[in-house]
C-alpha cells in the first residue's frame, strides 16, 4: 500500500461544514480511489501468478538438467569400467558379454546388445545384457536397405554414424519391432557402429526406458565407448591371429629341427663309425707299426676331405686325394689359412684351441668355404703323427647339396604359404565382393525386372574385382616363372621398353591421361622380358590410384655411383601421392618375409623382386620435396651395360 497515494477519509466535522454538492464530489472521489485499488490488486495478483509459473518452469528445467547430469555420469562411469574390461580381456565372447553387462548395470540402461554382420547382411546378436525376454531371439535385423534394415542398427551400419530412435512409440522406422519393444518397456534406442579400416564389423545397440534419452554429452561418451570396444575386438583378433601364426611357425620350426636332428644323428652315427674306423686304423698302426704311407693311403681312399696340420705353425702336413681334387691343387707344405681360406692371418674361428682342450675328443662344426663355394660338416681332433707330434686332424663331409635342399625346401614352403594366402584370402575377398554386388543386382532384377543406369556400379565393381583377381593371378604366375628361371637374361634396350610404356598409357579413352617421356643416349641393361612389367606396373598404379586428369612424366638418364654406370629411370605423377608413413610401411613390407605381402601390395613386391634380380634398386619419393600431396616419384636404378 505504501507504493500508492490514497485520498484522506472525511471526518464528522467535515460533513457538517460541507454542502451537499461538495459531499457528492468527495463520494465520487472515493469511488475512483476504490477502482484504482482494485486495479492495483489485479496487477499484483497477475505478477504473482507470472512469477509462480516461471518458478515452476525453472524447477522443471532444473530437474531435467540434474537427470541429464546423472545419466551422463553413469555413462562416463560405464565408459571407465568398459575401458578397464578392455585392458584385461583375453577372449572376445567374454569381453562382449562384460561390456553389455556394464552398460546395463552401471549405465542404467534397459537393454544392451552387440550385433556382428554375417554373409548376406544379416545381423547375429553376439552378446546381450539387461531385460531381453526373448526380444533378440524373435526379431530379425539386417543391414540391407529394407524395412528391417532401416532401424537404428541397419542405418548406423550403412551411414557409419550413430543413429538414434528418440521415441520408439512414434518413430516410423522402428515399426517392425515396435510392438515387441513396447512390451519390454523400451522407449528410445541408439545404435553405434563399430568400424575397422572404414568397414563396419557390427554395432553396439542400447535401449532406454525413457524417451529422448540420449543427449549430446551422453552420445559423445557412448561413441567413445563403441570406438574403444572396436579397438578391443580388433586387438583381440590380431592377438589370436598372431598366436596362431606363431604356433604354425613353431610347428614348422619343430619339423625342420626334427629333420635336422635326424640328419645330424645320421651324420654323427657315420662319424662315430668313421671315428671307430680311423681309431682302429691308428691303433693298428701304433700296435703293428704301420708305416706312414699305409695310414695316408687309408685317408686317400676316403671320399671326405681330410687334411693334417701343425697347430702351432699352421703348416699343412698332409691332404688327401679328395681335398686335392676339390681345391684343384697340391696343398701339402702350404699354410692352412692361406691355402684353404685365402687369408693372410690365422682364422678367428680356428678350432685348434678347442680340440687341444678336448684331449683327443672330436669337435664337430659346420662351415661354408668361399674358395670352393661348398658347405662342410667338419670333425676335428688331435692325433699322434708318425713323428710323435700332436697334430690337427680334420675330416670334412660335403653337405652342400643338403644345405641347398634345405634352403629350397624353406623357399618352397614360404612361396607355397604366400600363394595359399593370396589365393585363399585376397582372391577370395575379391570374389566375395563381386558376389555381394552381383547379389544386389540380382535382387534389383528380381524386384524391378531391369537395372537402371544409376545401378551400373553393381556390374562395374564385380568387373573391377575380377580384373584385379586376374592381374594378381598373372603376377603370381610371373613370380613363379621368375623363381623357376623360365625367363632368360638378355641385353635389353631400355629406351624401347619405356617408349612402349608411354604408348600403352597415352590417349586412354575414359580419362585424360598425359604421358611424357624424355630419353637419353641409348642405354642397355641385362634383364629379361619382365622388365616391361616393372615400368608398366608403376605407371598403371599411378592411374589406378588417382581420379580425373593425370600427368605422368618418364625420364631416363645415366648416373655414376662409386665408379659404376647405372640407368636411372624416374616416373613422376601429379596424383594424390603417398604419405611418408605409408611409404615406410610399403617398403618395410617389401623387405620382410614374402608371407607378409598382400594382394594389394603384390604388384610392388613383383617390381621389387624383379629389380633386385636385375641387380638394381627401387624406391619412391615425393614429386615435390616435403609435400606428398603433389604426387609420387618412383625411381629405378639398373646397372648399365657398355655399348
Amino acid at each position: 500500500m505504501s507504493r500508492y497515494k490514497m485520498r484522506s477519509y472525511l471526518t464528522d466535522n467535515d460533513y457538517e461544514n460541507k454542502t451537499k454538492e461538495q459531499l457528492l464530489i468527495e463520494i465520487y472521489g472515493l469511488l475512483d480511489t476504490l477502482e484504482e485499488l482494485k486495479r492495483i490488486v489485479d496487477e499484483l495478483t497477475s505478477e504473482f501468478h507470472k512469477g509462480n509459473y516461471s518458478l515452476n518452469d525453472l524447477l522443471v528445467d532444473h530437474e531435467g538438467t540434474v537427470e541429464s547430469l546423472r545419466q551422463a555420469n553413469r555413462a562416463l562411469e560405464a565408459l571407465s569400467k568398459c575401458d578397464a574390461a578392455l585392458v584385461h580381456a583375453t577372449e572376445e565372447r567374454a569381453l562382449l558379454d562384460e561390456i553389455c553387462r556394464i552398460i546395463v548395470e552401471v549405465g542404467g540402461y534397459r537393454l544392451a546388445w552387440i550385433g556382428l554382420i554375417e554373409d548376406g547382411g544379416n545381423v547375429r546378436p553376439a552378446a546381450r545384457a539387461g531385460y531381453d525376454d526373448g526380444y533378440l531371439d524373435n526379431v530379425r535385423v539386417t543391414i540391407n536397405d529394407t524395412d528391417r534394415g532401416r532401424g537404428p542398427f541397419g542405418t548406423s551400419i550403412r551411414t557409419k554414424e550413430p543413429c538414434i530412435s528418440r521415441n520408439i512409440l512414434t518413430d516410423p522406422k522402428f515399426l517392425p519391432w515396435r510392438a515387441e519393444a513396447i512390451k519390454r518397456g523400451y522407449a528410445s534406442a541408439i545404435s553405434l557402429p563399430m568400424i575397422e579400416n572404414g568397414e563396419p564389423l557390427g554395432a553396439l545397440a542400447i535401449y532406454s526406458e525413457r524417451p529422448d534419452a540420449f543427449d549430446t554429452k551422453e552420445l559423445e561418451l557412448l561413441k567413445e565407448l563403441a570406438d574403444n570396444l572396436t579397438y578391443g575386438i580388433i586387438s583381440l583378433r590380431a592377438r589370436i591371429l598372431h598366436k596362431q601364426a606363431k604356433e604354425k611357425l613353431r610347428k614348422a620350426y619343430d619339423e625342420l629341427e626334427n629333420k635336422v636332428r635326424e640328419r645330424t644323428a645320421e651324420l654323427l652315427d657315420t662319424n662315430e663309425k668313421l671315428k671307430t674306423e680311423i681309431a682302429s686304423k691308428i691303433m693298428a698302426e701304433e700296435t703293428l707299426g704301420f708305416e706312414r704311407a699305409q695310414l695316408l693311403s687309408i685317408f686317400d681312399s676316403i671320399d671326405e676331405v681330410i687334411y693334417v696340420s701343425d697347430p702351432e705353425t699352421y703348416e699343412i702336413l698332409y691332404s688327401n686325394k679328395a681335398m686335392k681334387e676339390q681345391f684343384g691343387k697340391e696343398l701339402t707344405g702350404g699354410i692352412c689359412y692361406r691355402e684353404i681360406q685365402g687369408r693372410d692371418s690365422p682364422c678367428e674361428f680356428c678350432s685348434n684351441e678347442i680340440i687341444l682342450q678336448n684331449k683327443g675328443e672330436p669337435y664337430q662344426w659346420e662351415f661354408h668355404n668361399s674358395i670352393v663355394n661348398k658347405d662342410y660338416l667338419i670333425v676335428d681332433r688331435m692325433i699322434k703323427w708318425p713323428d710323435g707330434r700332436s697334430v690337427r686332424f680334420e675330416m670334412a663331409k660335403d653337405i652342400t647339396d643338403r644345405k641347398r635342399t634345405e634352403e629350397e625346401l624353406l623357399k618352397a614352403k614360404f612361396d607355397a604359404e604366400l600363394y595359399v594366402d593370396l589365393m585363399g584370402h585376397d582372391i577370395n575377398n575379391m570374389n566375395q565382393i563381386s558376389m555381394g554386388y552381383l547379389e544386389l543386382a540380382q535382387d534389383i532384377l528380381d524386384l524391378e525386372g531391369k537395372l537402371e543406369t544409376d545401378n551400373s556400379l553393381l556390374i562395374d565393381k564385380p568387373l573391377e574385382m575380377l580384373r584385379n583377381s586376374s592381374e594378381l593371378i598373372d603376377n603370381i604366375r610371373k613370380v613363379q616363372n621368375e623363381r623357376a628361371g623360365v625367363y632368360k637374361p638378355e641385353v635389353i634396350d631400355l629406351d624401347r621398353i619405356l617408349k612402349g610404356v608411354q604408348a600403352q598409357y597415352s590417349g586412354m579413352s575414359d580419362r585424360n591421361i598425359y604421358v611424357s617421356y624424355r630419353p637419353c643416349d641409348r642405354c642397355y641393361v641385362k634383364a629379361n622380358e619382365l622388365l616391361r612389367d616393372v615400368f608398366s606396373n608403376i605407371a598403371g598404379n599411378a592411374i589406378k590410384h588417382s581420379k580425373g586428369d593425370l600427368e605422368i612424366h618418364i625420364v631416363q638418364k645415366i648416373v655414376n655411383e662409386d665408379g659404376k654406370d647405372y640407368c636411372m629411370v624416374t616416373i613422376e605423377d601429379n596424383g594424390p601421392g603417398i604419405n611418408d608413413e605409408l611409404k615406410k610401411k610399403l617398403f618395410e613390407r617389401l623387405s620382410q618375409s614374402r608371407r607378409s605381402v598382400s594382394g594389394k601390395g603384390f604388384g610392388l613386391y613383383l617390381i621389387n623382386m624383379l629389380v633386385d634380380d636385375f641387380g638394381g634398386r627401387f624406391w619412391v619419393e615425393d614429386r615435390v620435396h616435403g609435400d606428398h600431396s603433389k604426387g609420387c616419384k618412383f625411381v629405378v636404378m639398373l646397372p648399365a651395360l657398355g655399348e
